[in-house]
């Protein structure tokens, strides 16, 4: 998809400019909250909880396949273990 190229290439750029840690909120918003843009449509449909995570996930394997992502992590698991 298109998105995942704009947050490949996105990796890449900052990694380029020395930043090695990302941090991405893969939880979807709850209906008629609004993070970015401040009106969404309607008919617009949120993913479900798994299908954002998974979405996220084949995005960051593609970006480590260009050596843009060196590893991934969560939260609990940085925190808690």
């Amino acid at each position: 998809p298109v998105y995942h190229e704009i947050l490949i290439s996105y990796l890449g750029y900052v990694q380029k400019r020395g930043f090695h840690t990302a941090h991405i909120w893969a939880c979807p918003p709850l209906k008629g909250d609004d993070y970015i843009l401040y009106c969404h449509p309607e008919e617009q449909r949120t993913p479900r909880d798994d299908r954002l995570q998974h979405w996220y996930m084949e995005m960051l394997q593609k970006a480590m396949k260009k050596n843009y992502v060196q590893s991934v992590t969560n939260l609990y698991d940085e925190i808690f273990c």
